[in-house]
């Protein structure tokens, strides 16, 4: 029996649902080279991050105000 071979006997034994999650799955497993280029700058400004951000946080954010 090839791995092939035993790969379809597992697949048929899978519930409906699950054969289209692993249909999903595999259809996202493409390889990158087929995957379209991000784009930079697309959302520029979308985001800021503020003056204080590499500042300790207070007990007040970890512990909840009192």
């Amino acid at each position: 029996m090839t791995d092939l071979h035993a790969l379809y006997e597992v697949i048929e034994t899978l519930s409906d649902a699950d054969k289209r999650q692993l249909m999903a799955y595999l259809q996202r497993q493409s390889p990158k080279a087929e995957r379209q280029p991000r784009i930079l700058d697309m959302h520029r400004g979308a985001m800021i991050m503020r003056e204080d951000f590499d500042e300790e946080l207070g007990d007040d954010f970890w512990l909840g105000e009192e």
